[in-house]
C-alpha cells in the first residue's frame, strides 16, 4: 500500500494535484492546515477525495464547517474526530485535531487534558498511524529556525497510543525521528512549498521517504 502524506498547504492545494498525479497513491493522509475560510472551497477538496481516498486532521488555519461536511467517494467523512479512528484496508488510522492551549477562545484550540484524553481513547485499538496538527517536544519538532516547537501533551500521546507511525505538521520544517523500536516520527513539513512523505506499508512496516515535488 502506498500512502502520500501531505500538512500546511494554506490554500493552495496545487501541489497535492502534483504529489497524486507523480506518485499515485492508495491513500492520502493530510496533517491539518488546508486553508482558512475564502482560500479554499467544496470545489477544491471535491477534485482531490474524487482521485484518491483521503483522511485528516484540522490544524489553525482550515475552515472546519467546511471540512467537517467533506466526504469520500464511499461515504465516509475525510476529518478524523479527536479520539476516534478511521480504517482503510488493514492499516487503523487516529486522529487528534488542532493546536495545544489552555483555553478553547479559538475553535482549534485543545487543552493538554484533552489531548491526553483523546490519545487514551485511541489507545484502545491497535493503531497503525496517529495524526496531529502539532508536533510532540523534542521529536521532529524543529522550526525554520532551529528551535524547537512541540508539546508535551503530543509526545505523551504518542507514547499512550503506540502507534508505528506519527504523522504532524505545524512547524513548516520537514523532519524524521526514529524510536528504538523502529517507530517512526513525521513532520511532513510545508506542503505549500512542495514538501511531502511517501510510505510504502508491507509486511505491517512502513517504509519511509520524505520528498520535495
Amino acid at each position: 500500500m502506498k500512502i502520500a502524506a501531505v500538512s500546511d498547504m494554506h490554500g493552495n492545494l496545487d501541489p497535492i494535484h502534483e504529489i497524486l498525479k507523480k506518485e499515485n497513491p492508495d491513500l492520502l493522509l493530510c496533517a491539518g492546515d488546508w486553508g482558512t475560510p475564502g482560500e479554499i472551497f467544496q470545489s477544491d477538496f471535491d477534485a482531490i477525495v474524487q482521485k484518491v481516498t483521503t483522511f485528516t486532521v484540522y490544524g489553525n488555519h482550515d475552515n472546519l464547517g467546511l471540512l467537517s461536511k467533506i466526504e469520500n467517494q464511499d461515504g465516509r467523512a475525510i476529518l478524523i474526530d479527536n479520539g476516534a479512528t478511521k480504517n482503510y484496508d488493514n492499516l487503523v488510522i487516529g486522529g487528534i485535531n488542532g493546536i495545544r492551549a489552555k483555553s478553547h477562545k479559538k475553535p482549534w484550540y485543545i487543552t493538554d487534558e484533552e489531548v491526553i484524553a483523546a490519545a487514551a481513547k485511541i489507545s484502545e485499538k491497535k493503531v497503525d498511524i496517529l495524526m496531529t496538527h502539532e508536533c510532540p517536544r523534542g521529536i521532529a519538532d524543529l522550526t525554520p529556525t532551529g528551535t524547537h516547537g512541540g508539546q508535551r501533551c503530543f509526545t505523551d500521546a504518542f507514547k499512550l497510543v503506540n502507534a508505528k507511525l506519527y504523522i504532524c505538521g505545524h512547524l513548516h520544517r520537514k523532519s524524521a525521528y526514529q524510536t528504538k523500536d523502529g517507530k517512526l516520527v513525521v513532520n511532513i513539513g510545508f506542503t505549500q512549498a512542495g514538501d511531502y512523505a511517501v510510505f510504502n506499508f508491507k509486511n505491517e512496516s512502513f517504509e519511509f521517504e520524505s520528498k520535495v515535488i
